[in-house]
């Protein structure tokens, strides 16, 4: 492998979107100075641990990342993060669920796209040395590929996403399931598809059950079963993810940032936000300030 990646080498707004945006993207990041914050996004991300150490939260569970360590956290899960040993230095990983989901034999594998417990978290951490250099090849093609588009390039993706999907499978022994193209799975993905591009207008059960054909019982039934959350919590996790994206990349207040995102009460929005994320969005934008500029000086230094 020759391919090699610059440490911090994006530029912060470009990289927060491209978590939320890119069906696969790969970034080399750098702590070098005590940095705390909580947030979530729309991509799988897999951390996969180079140097350092760091304590991570999500929901409610604790995960101790030391190197070699290789974390996996899903698609609208909060996390937060405690820098324990400095630098900490990471690859990370961050796919699209439909992307994966429209994948044949990557779907089979979807539950390793999935935050784990502590208990098969502990499978991954550390990788054996054979396993974390395996793994890091394939984040590191998955770069290249990704970089600029080549003939072949699809199938390239494709190609090292089952192979990733296959070792993690292996290392948590987690059996393949039958590929999820049911007339039920494919509507359900079509809602959810259309809360991803649709959540700053007035989302409900009862608009979704009129558009789409579908009981209210039933989109919540099939809706829940298969991302395992119920509609109600999936629009406001999306709203709040795009809320924290305008907050680190505009200037907008955050009664104008309420609007964008689609909630009709500001006091509603930063209730949401802090039940959510953990602090209000005004210091969720000051914390995200701080590692700006923290990561400035760093580069001056």
């Amino acid at each position: 492998m020759t391919y090699s990646i610059e440490l911090n080498g994006y530029e912060e707004a470009d990289h927060w979107k491209a978590i939320n945006e890119k069906n696969v993207y790969l970034s080399y990041t750098g702590d070098f100075a005590p940095h705390n914050m909580g947030h979530m996004h729309m991509s799988c991300e897999m951390l996969l641990v180079e140097q350092g150490g760091a304590d991570y939260v999500i929901d409610g569970s604790r995960y101790t990342l030391e190197p070699r360590s290789l974390l996996i956290i899903g698609s609208m899960d909060l996390h937060r993060r405690t820098l324990t040993d400095l630098p900490f230095i990471r690859y990370g990983l961050t796919l699209m669920p439909g992307f994966l989901e429209s994948l044949p034999i990557v779907n089979e594998h979807l539950g390793v796209f999935k935050s784990p417990s502590p208990e098969v978290f502990a499978k991954l951490a550390p990788l054996p040395d054979q396993v974390f250099d395996e793994v890091r090849e394939i984040f590191l093609a998955l770069g290249e590929e990704t970089i600029s588009v080549r003939p072949g390039t699809s199938s390239m993706v494709y190609a090292h996403l089952v192979r990733l999907a296959v070792i993690l499978s292996r290392l948590l022994n987690s059996d393949p399931v039958a590929p999820l193209l049911t007339p039920a799975y494919t509507s359900v993905a079509e809602i959810r598809e259309y809360i991803d591009s649709n959540f700053a207008e007035p989302l409900s059960l009862e608009s979704l059950s009129e558009k789409f054909f579908m009981s209210q019982a039933t989109i919540s039934r099939r809706f829940a079963a298969r991302f395992g959350t119920n509609i109600s919590n999936y629009i406001c996790s999306v709203r709040i993810t795009s809320a924290s994206r305008l907050l680190e990349t505009t200037n907008g207040s955050v009664t104008e940032i309420a609007a964008r995102v689609g909630f009709h009460s500001v006091n509603t929005f930063i209730r949401q936000f802090r039940d959510k994320i953990g602090v209000t969005p005004l210091q969720y934008r000051k914390q995200y300030e701080q590692h700006l500029h923290a990561r400035e000086m760093r580069h001056m230094a």
